[in-house]
């Protein structure tokens, strides 16, 4: 009697994930080489944000609204930035000096860092908080440069825009009813950026 070898089997979502190799030397000198040439200036952070949120329809402003929130409250909640969140800069509680600016330029590149970390995660809450972590770094740097802070006003103007649809958006993006901790996050806006 022949016995029929058990396939194993296929890796797919929910969890099975196939065996990573290790990257090659050569794929990783690649990685470093693109990472360098694609560096984004704070200058390009904003653009990029303010040009993303200026062309999304009505109901696109709200799923970007919902992730921008989403990343506040992960920032608030996990501590997976190592800095805590400039909220007295964003509450317009405190000027905008040199040592701020020092300080919020700090907290940008963390949150550089973080948004790599949610792109690599591989998972839909990952990118869902990506989307939302970039619209932050725009907004850090556009109050850290006076030059670049109309254009960051300018972007969350148009951003709460979104904001009857935040709740069906908040739904669609984390696949679950919002909580009352979420439904406070909803009503977040930074004064300084919208006064």
């Amino acid at each position: 009697m022949i016995r029929k070898q058990v396939e194993k089997p296929v890796p797919k979502l929910f969890g099975l994930h196939p065996r990573r190799k290790a990257p090659s030397v050569m794929d990783q000198i690649r990685r470093r080489i693109a990472k360098v040439l694609n560096q984004k200036t704070p200058v390009k952070h904003v653009a990029l944000a303010s040009r993303r949120i200026a062309n999304a329809y009505r109901t696109e402003l709200a799923g970007i609204f919902a992730t921008v929130l989403l990343a506040k409250k992960t920032f608030d909640a996990t501590r997976q930035v190592d800095i805590p969140f400039p909220d007295k800069y964003f509450e317009a509680d405190a000027p905008i000096d040199a040592a701020a600016r020092a300080e919020l330029m700090k907290y940008g590149a963390a949150l550089e860092t973080f948004l790599e970390q949610c792109e690599e995660s591989g998972t839909p809450l990952g990118y869902a908080t990506a989307q939302g972590v970039a619209v932050w770094i725009a907004s850090v740097y556009g109050l850290a440069i006076p030059d670049l802070t109309p254009e960051t006003r300018r972007m969350w103007t148009h951003l709460v825009k979104g904001e009857e649809g935040i709740e069906e958006a908040f739904k669609l993006v984390i696949r679950r009813e919002p909580s009352d901790m979420d439904r406070e996050y909803f009503k977040y806006r930074p004064k300084a950026l919208l006064g």
